[in-house]
């Protein structure tokens, strides 16, 4: 064997014909799609796990719900409601009872339509919720009011992980109702995101 040769193993294919060993560029590029998919998964699994994100995700659909009622009660022109359960940890869309055209038909006896209750993330639970200026709820059922213009009170629902070890994690949606617009903010200290009341302008 001359010096600086190189030895070129190979192996015997089906009916005896020799092919080299290794492994082909699609057979590579299979492997690192599959890795790449596994990769994402195992992410995306993870990202459930973290504290941060269940409390965004969970805030986020409470505040998808209060955009979708209030643009609902601007287009038909009828009050919607969204009733939080602070002890179920649950909350629902309440819709204007429905028009029929009747001749004997009294409106004060229509009852609205109590949609199922959306239950949140077992791991969060709202903690609490305030009108602008008053005392906060802990217990019991409250509903936010929007009327046929979409507007509402100044108010604040606070979101935070059941885990005692993060109670200092606490989500505040603020709920601005003249400005139809409602905010995330975020703690780590364990503070709730109180609203200051706006006072009117003196001309």
């Amino acid at each position: 064997m001359e010096p600086g040769a190189v030895i070129r193993r190979s192996s015997a294919g089906p009916g005896g014909v020799a092919r080299d060993a290794g492994f082909t560029l699609i057979e590579i590029m299979v492997v690192i799609a599959i890795l790449a998919i596994l990769a994402r998964l195992g992410l995306n699994n993870l990202g459930a796990l973290v504290p941060e994100t269940v409390l965004d995700s969970e805030s986020q659909r409470l505040m998808s719900a209060i955009e979708y009622l209030r643009s609902e009660a601007q287009l038909q022109g009828k009050t919607y409601k969204l009733e939080l359960d602070l002890d179920g940890g649950r909350y629902r869309e309440i819709w204007p009872p429905e028009m029929k055209v009747t001749i004997d038909q009294d409106p004060k006896q229509l009852e609205e339509k109590r949609l199922q209750w959306t239950v949140l993330d077992p791991r969060a639970r709202i903690v609490g919720y305030a009108v602008i200026g008053e005392p906060t709820l802990r217990k019991g059922r409250v509903e936010i009011v929007l009327d046929r213009n979409g507007n509402t009170a100044d108010q604040m629902i606070f979101v935070r992980m059941k885990d005692d070890d993060l109670k200092q994690m606490v989500w505040t949606i603020q709920i601005r109702g003249l400005e139809r617009a409602a905010r995330l903010v975020r703690s780590f200290d364990e503070k709730e995101a109180y609203l200051e009341r706006i006072e009117e302008a003196n001309f």
